[in-house]
């Protein structure tokens, strides 16, 4: 039965993200205010980066105030190992650090063009996160997600 961990709480997640930040992403500096919080529960992904204001679309010049990281709410379910929140986050902050919604210089026209992420997270040592999160995805994501909805 999906039962959500009280200790997983956007503070706890804020938390986890300074941990992958000062393993993995020591160089990149957060430049604006950024956000971490668990988002709605979907079924199509683990998690996603916006930012406010929002550029417009084709506008690579507007820079954002803040910047926010939201994780699938299925993620605060306790069997999920705490190896793919970290996959996830540094997947997100991936994003931040090619300027998809940061103010940094963005990299690439598209956030998931030619597997940059991928590459980036195996450069930076997260191979076997990710590794991890992929193998625990393909196995029991749909399941926890179905799970979820028949309650």
């Amino acid at each position: 039965m999906f039962e959500a961990d009280p200790q997983r709480t956007n503070h706890w997640l804020a938390d986890q993200l300074n941990v992958v930040h000062s393993r993995f992403f020591t160089d990149i500096p957060v430049q604006n205010r950024l956000l971490v919080r668990f988002g709605r529960i979907t079924k199509t992904r683990l998690g996603s980066i916006t930012s406010r204001p929002r550029p417009l679309k084709g506008d690579r010049t507007a820079r954002p105030v803040k910047s926010i990281i939201s994780l699938n709410g299925l993620l605060r379910d306790k069997r999920v190992p705490l190896t793919v929140i970290h996959a996830v986050l540094g997947h997100e902050f991936v994003h931040y650090t090619h300027g998809f919604h940061s103010p940094r210089p963005q990299l690439y026209r598209f956030p998931h063009q030619s597997g940059i992420v991928d590459h980036e997270l195996k450069k930076r040592g997260l191979t076997e996160l990710l590794a991890a999160e992929t193998a625990w995805t393909k196995e029991y994501f749909v399941p926890l997600y179905l799970e979820y909805h028949q309650k």
